[in-house]
Formats: structure tokens, C-alpha cells, sequence
């Protein structure tokens, strides 16, 4: 991460694992001298391992990435996050320190937690408003922005012919901050400009208005390969009545109705929902209590039809050959 974006080789660093037993998601924390994890335990120890490699890709490129100062009331989340949930993928996979399918497996992840989110066309402006009003909210800047990313890096590179990557763009921008000049949005859209042409500029604009993104060919690189799809957007299907526990409405015809949820039912527990932001088959437990009597409510929160794309791995021997076997140690 440090030679990518041309950081100066310091003092010590360290990387600081705490367990909780708190509910979803894993967390994490990065400055200078480097990194704090939050990890919750997991079922599999596959799991657990993935998680934590990927958990800790996205905080060390914290550490290194250039920032951006916010202005003209524009939330800036979509860059720090969204960056560093890009290269906390294509980095390692570029380097073997994942194989083709890990990288699949964590770009779609990206990719169905935004395009499955009811919130994925908000305006960024209101990111801040609303980033907590539903149980996946928070994610739209981290996936918004890697999608946004991957789009443009498949611009850069298609603009100059493959002699500029988005990296160079970033180390571009951080000389703006060095240099004592104008960091935000706007010089970010002019440098765009600069490198990608007026079409990846009109890209950026609509990114922060919302629009869908749905990356260029060449987006996540060669060795993986986006096709279109439909998807349910995940909902729970029902609301609860403000300041209470109380179910309020169900969605009439929806998969929580046809598991049995009614209205004056009461929830008497977390449920892990986190899971099934990206899994789109994934049956989530809402524990209940009707009627003096606890019981568990099982269905698939999902609703609708929308737009969205998956990447699978392109088997060249290239490809093959840029993949660990089991994952590099």
C-alpha cells in the first residue's frame, strides 16, 4: 500500500486486534503508526479469515490514501471510504495476496449491498442526514464510491491509452494538498477532467446526484468480467411505530406477510441482518414476541426489481497466474 501511493517508509507500524461480542459489522480504526481491528467472532474460521484480510486491506489504505476536504456542503465519505474499499480489493489480488474467486466474492459484495440498497440513488449532500435510517444505510458511500473508482479507473486507462491508472490521479491530488492549493471536490473533478475527459467528469456529477452507477467495461481489471442482472432490494418489509418495538405496518403480499408477521407483533431481539445486505438468498430470523409468547419469524427480506451487475473471474492463464493458490500468507 505504501509504495502504491508513493508513501515515505517510516517508523514502526502496528496492527491492533480487539474481539467483542458486539453484533455486526467488523470495524476498524487507522492513522499514521497504523491499525486498530474490531472483530466480531464468526462461524467458520474461512470466514473469519476472509474477513479479517479484507477488514484490514481497507484500513491500511486509510493510512496512505490522500484526503479530501469537504466543500459546497458535499459529503466526502464516497472518497475515503469508497477508495478504500476499491483498493482493499484490486491491490491484493495485483499482488497474489488473494485468488480470482476471493476477489469476485468482494467485489460483488460491494456490488449487491449498493445496487440491492433502497437508498442507492440518495444524493450525497444527504448522506449524512440519512446514512443511519436504515439497517444498511451506512454502506451506500463505501460501495457507492468503489464502484464509482472502478469506473473511472477504466476510463483513465481507456483515455490515455493505458498510460495512466486511477493511481496516478491520486497522487496527483495529494501533491494539491502538499502544494498549499484547493483539495475538495472541485479540484477532484478538474483533475478528472484533466485526465479522463468531459465524459468522466458528466460520470462524477452524476455520482454525486445519485445516479446508478454501472462501471465501464475494464472496471476491476481484466481478470474479472461484469454481466448485468436484476436483484430484490433488501427490505424488512415491515416498520415499527416510532419510538417503539411495536410492528406498525407489514407489507402487504410481501415475504414477511407470507412468514406469518403481523401487525401488533412486538421484536424481541437483534437479528443479524448484515449478511443478508449481500446475500440475496439469505433468510434472516426476526425474533418476536405475540401474544406473551417469544417465536422466531424466518423469510428472505427482499422486494421489487432493480438494475444491478455481478463480476465473475476471467479464467486466462494470465489470470491464473496472478491468483495464490490458497491465498498468499
Amino acid at each position: 500500500m505504501r509504495q502504491a501511493f508513493g508513501g515515505a517508509k517510516g517508523h514502526s507500524f502496528r496492527a491492533f486486534y480487539r474481539s467483542y461480542d458486539g453484533g455486526r459489522p467488523d470495524s476498524g480504526r487507522a492513522n499514521g503508526d497504523g491499525i486498530l481491528l474490531y472483530l466480531m467472532p464468526r462461524h467458520t474460521e474461512a470466514d473469519a479469515m476472509f474477513d479479517k484480510k479484507a477488514l484490514m486491506a481497507h484500513e491500511i489504505v486509510h493510512v496512505w490514501q490522500p484526503r479530501m476536504a469537504e466543500e459546497d456542503g458535499e459529503d466526502t465519505l464516497w472518497f475515503t471510504e469508497g477508495s478504500a474499499n476499491y483498493y482493499a480489493a484490486t491491490l491484493p489480488f495485483e499482488h497474489g495476496l488473494m485468488t480470482a474467486a476471493e476477489y469476485a466474492t468482494l467485489i460483488n459484495q460491494y456490488g449487491m449491498e449498493y445496487y440491492g440498497n433502497a437508498l442507492r440513488n440518495i444524493r450525497n449532500a444527504d448522506i449524512p442526514n440519512k446514512m443511519w435510517s436504515a439497517p444498511d444505510a451506512w454502506t451506500i458511500p463505501y460501495d457507492r464510491g468503489a464502484l464509482y473508482f472502478a469506473d473511472l479507473d477504466a476510463r483513465v486507462r481507456s483515455h490515455s491509452g493505458g498510460k495512466t491508472t486511477l493511481l496516478d490521479l491520486f497522487k496527483a491530488f495529494a501533491a494539491l494538498r502538499k502544494a498549499g492549493k484547493p483539495y475538495g471536490p472541485k479540484a477532484w473533478r478538474a483533475l478528472v477532467e484533466a485526465e479522463a475527459g468531459p465524459e468522466a467528469a458528466s460520470a462524477f456529477d452524476a455520482m454525486l446526484a445519485g445516479g446508478t452507477i454501472l462501471p465501464a467495461p475494464g472496471a476491476f481489471g481484466p481478470c474479472v468480467q461484469g454481466r448485468a442482472l436484476r436483484i430484490g432490494v433488501f427490505d424488512l418489509n415491515y416498520r415499527k411505530k416510532k419510538g417503539t418495538n411495536v410492528i406498525e405496518t407489514v407489507l402487504p403480499g410481501s415475504n414477511a406477510e407470507k412468514a406469518g408477521l403481523q401487525v401488533g407483533d412486538v421484536l424481541a431481539g437483534n437479528a443479524d441482518l448484515e449478511p443478508a445486505f449481500t446475500d440475496l438468498d439469505r433468510v434472516v430470523a426476526i425474533p418476536i414476541q405475540r401474544n406473551g409468547v417469544n417465536m422466531m419469524i424466518r423469510y428472505v427480506p427482499r422486494h421489487g426489481s432493480v438494475e444491478a451487475m455481478r463480476w465473475e473471474p476471467v479464467n486466462t492463464p494470465e489470470c491464473k497466474a496472478r491468483s495464490a493458490p490458497n491465498g498468499a500468507q
